[in-house]
């Protein structure tokens, strides 16, 4: 058996992971392990290669826990004869990094996973390069389909700004649209994979790194603003909104989709603290002085990726200036 500590770099994918297996796996136990491919003993709580050892008789630092961990054939290869038992072990890792909503865990170990602390949300261009920095698009390939939908309200040609776009699927299937594309984003790591996948989508568009907060918008630019679950702290949410609203053109269309507060309910994706989600009258508020197109708060259906995949509740809203 490997017993490993994970450096703080590696928290956040440690977290993900742990995500994507509960948004993945919520039937039987039995069925859960099948399907993820993990071998256990006679019990869940003797997986092979521990060799009867009770996963509670396994001693660790206050305050850590287990994680299932794969492992790769050469890896595996050079393991003791007596911790081979299946391509799978456990790593500790401490319980402020297990993900709150992580039943996997729960069911195998028999404990309660620690909640995850929200301080990512401190540094969240940090935040973001982890996830954009993964080999798996998070978020899929496919653009956003309130975005695609809502797109026909738009003339081929006509200049549109795509702010927090990451790694540049929503931009990029605009411009392939015939789109004017601007897009904009907090990550480095975000704006060179957007700029590679243009390169190899062989579109064109204008790819920008910033931080919308201190951005100079520029005024009366676009025809449209395509904001697509861009969740900030209310003081920088009232800010930015107020710059999307200056930069469209008299006439434009601000097209905006996130996640509502009924969002904590289900476990499809978005931030978890309430401040950062947004309701159809906060909206409403920050764009007082538009036309309001479409304003509603409903319950649908995502498949973006496996951070964003299952039942959600989310507000849209389509405000003319």
């Amino acid at each position: 058996m490997l017993l490993e500590r994970i450096n703080p770099r590696a928290l956040g994918r440690a977290v993900e992971l742990c995500t994507e297996i509960s948004h993945k796996m919520r039937s039987l136990r039995a069925r859960t392990l099948a399907s993820a491919g993990l071998h256990f003993g006679q019990s869940a709580a003797t997986p092979a290669g521990i060799k009867g050892k009770s996963m509670q008789r396994l001693k660790l630092p206050k305050g850590w826990q287990y994680r299932v961990k794969k492992v790769d054939k050469a890896s595996w290869s050079k393991m003791p004869l007596e911790t081979r038992g299946s391509k799978t072990i456990f790593e500790t890792l401490p319980a402020s990094a297990v993900a709150p909503r992580c039943a996997f865990f729960r069911n195998i170990m028999g404990k309660r996973c620690a909640r995850m602390p929200n301080d990512k949300w401190a540094n969240p261009q940090k935040m973001w390069d982890e996830r954009f920095s993964q080999h798996e698009l998070i978020y899929g390939e496919k653009p956003n389909a309130f975005l695609a939908e809502q797109s026909s309200r738009f003339s081929r040609g006509m200049k549109l700004l795509v702010p927090a776009d990451g790694y540049g699927r929503n931009g990029i299937w605009l411009a392939k649209q015939g789109f004017n594309v601007h897009t904009v984003d907090l990550s480095p790591i975000g704006v060179e994979r957007a700029r590679k996948a243009t390169l190899a989508a062989v579109a064109h568009l204008t790819i920008e790194q910033a931080d919308l907060t201190t951005w100079n918008w520029p005024a009366n630019q676009f025809d449209g603003v395509l904001a697509i679950f861009l969740h900030l702290a209310p003081s920088d949410r009232t800010k930015v909104h107020a710059s999307m609203l200056r930069t469209a053109k008299p006439g434009g269309l601000i097209i905006l989709e996130a996640f509502s507060p009924a969002q904590l309910q289900h476990n499809s994706g978005g931030p978890k603290q309430v401040e950062l989600l947004y309701t159809a009258e906060m909206l409403r508020q920050d764009f007082a002085s538009a036309d309001p197109l479409l304003l509603e708060e409903k319950e649908t259906h995502i498949s973006e990726g496996y951070m964003h995949s299952g039942s959600a509740a989310v507000v849209r809203a389509v405000f003319r200036k």
